[in-house]
């Protein structure tokens, strides 16, 4: 009994605590990522590689917000091989009690916004660990995706937050790897206040998770039918959502 009552009053100062969180965005070098991508999303990824993106992170009160805090621009590239220049703005919105996500990102070369329960990743916690900031953080895994992901996480900052879209893991996520890009915290600061987090939710139209998977998968399959009319030895792997 003593140990849940400990547990309860840890996880409920944790709970009445502001978090701020940076992090730092950039893609991984690795040649065999980007090898049997469409020439169009190679020229892209090509591009970006060497950029590396700075985000915050605020967590209070069962809230998070995830946001660009890189103040430069970046040259893109649209699926008609036109460059035009743009802030990569998205932003990540989590409401965890009340079970919501809403999300800003970039699709093409405007922007969609969704809003949807949580995803559910089905972490796999390992046994490996790995220090972060001076922070021993545990190992988790996923296959959402089609792909595998990995997710480096403390228990010593029990809170339900992380960069991006991840989350779910019992302690703040230090670092996630996915295939051709990571994400890793630099710095954490706690304050002993609730700082109020606003929906940024105003007038905009909004899809579910769901259909931007759907809209995603158009987009794979019509650059794999250009790409292999004009390559038929061309491989599409499933992208990163």
């Amino acid at each position: 009994m003593k140990y849940i009552i400990t547990l309860f009053m840890i996880n409920l100062s944790c709970f009445s605590q502001t978090y701020l969180a940076n992090y730092i965005e950039k893609p991984i070098n690795n040649e065999n990522t980007f090898k049997d991508l469409p020439l169009e999303i190679k020229i892209h990824q090509e591009e970006l590689r060497n950029k590396i993106h700075s985000y915050s992170l605020v967590y209070s009160n069962g809230i998070s917000f995830y946001e660009n805090t890189t103040d430069e621009t970046i040259n893109f590239r649209t699926f008609d091989n036109k460059k035009y220049t743009s802030t990569d703005d998205k932003y990540f919105y989590f409401n965890f009690n009340k079970n919501s996500m809403f999300f800003k990102t970039r699709f093409k070369k405007d922007y969609l916004y969704i809003e949807d329960k949580p995803i559910e990743f089905n972490w796999e916690i390992t046994s490996d660990t790995l220090t972060i900031n001076n922070t021993l953080c545990k190992k988790a895994k996923t296959n959402w995706g089609g792909f595998t992901t990995y997710a480096w996480y403390t228990e010593s900052i029990p809170i339900n937050a992380g960069p991006e879209k991840f989350n779910g893991l019992p302690g703040l996520i230090f670092k996630v790897q996915l295939p051709a890009r990571e994400f890793t915290l630099i710095g954490i600061e706690k304050k002993e206040n609730i700082t109020e987090i606003n929906n940024p939710k105003s007038n905009q139209n909004t899809i579910s998770f769901d259909e931007l998977v759907r809209l995603s998968d158009e987009l794979i399959n019509t650059l794999k039918k250009q790409n292999t009319s004009s390559n038929p030895n061309v491989i599409i792997i499933k992208k990163e959502q």
